[in-house]
């Protein structure tokens, strides 16, 4: 577990992490800024009023369990940038976008969600895309994605709709318009 005394320092520690699997700069800057934004919002949720414990520290703490999951955040969103956008110039919306997906899965993991690599990669798909088909998903995620098949894309559309939190609230990261299409839901 490492401890840092300023937001500043986490986000370094975050980029240094993720410097390993994500070579473009601007991809890596909106995940970290998105990370950083999941983590400042977890600690202004407010306090738990069924008396469990919520400790608030004032120190920026990221524990060893957390640096896989940069790591994969980093790994589903660069395959989730280069998926739409081959280029190496990566579009406003997509910086965007990919913070948004880092947050979302950040939140989500340090409220004690256990997500795989598919149920990733169909957060980061639909954040970064925008709403999909089941078809769509099962097309992307598997293509962009290795270790990845149709049959855990299928799976995971499945679990995301019913996610337990580690205060045993259950919620769904993913939801079905009116037009059958997925979409990601902000925690």
């Amino acid at each position: 577990m490492r401890i840092f005394a300023t937001d500043s320092e986490f986000t370094g520690a975050i980029d240094a992490a993720l410097h390993t699997s994500v070579a473009s700069n601007d991809i890596r800057s909106a995940l970290t800024a998105g990370i950083g934004a999941g983590e400042e919002s977890n600690r202004h949720d407010p306090t738990l009023e069924n008396g469990g414990l919520n400790l608030r520290l004032k120190t920026w703490v990221l524990r060893d369990q957390d640096i896989p999951m940069t790591e994969l955040i980093g790994m589903v969103g660069a395959a989730a940038a280069a998926a739409l956008s081959p280029s190496a110039i990566v579009a406003a919306a997509v910086v965007t976008a990919l913070s948004s997906f880092a947050a979302l899965v950040w939140k989500a993991w340090r409220k004690g969600a256990k997500l795989t690599k598919a149920e990733v990669a169909i957060l980061g798909f639909l954040e970064v895309h925008g709403p999909m088909t089941d078809e769509d998903l099962v097309a992307k995620a598997p293509t962009a994605l290795e270790g990845v098949s149709a049959i855990d894309v299928q799976r995971a559309v499945q679990t995301l709709q019913d996610v337990e939190l580690r205060d045993g609230d259950v919620v769904s990261l993913i939801r079905r318009d009116a037009s059958g299409l997925w979409r990601a839901r902000a925690l």
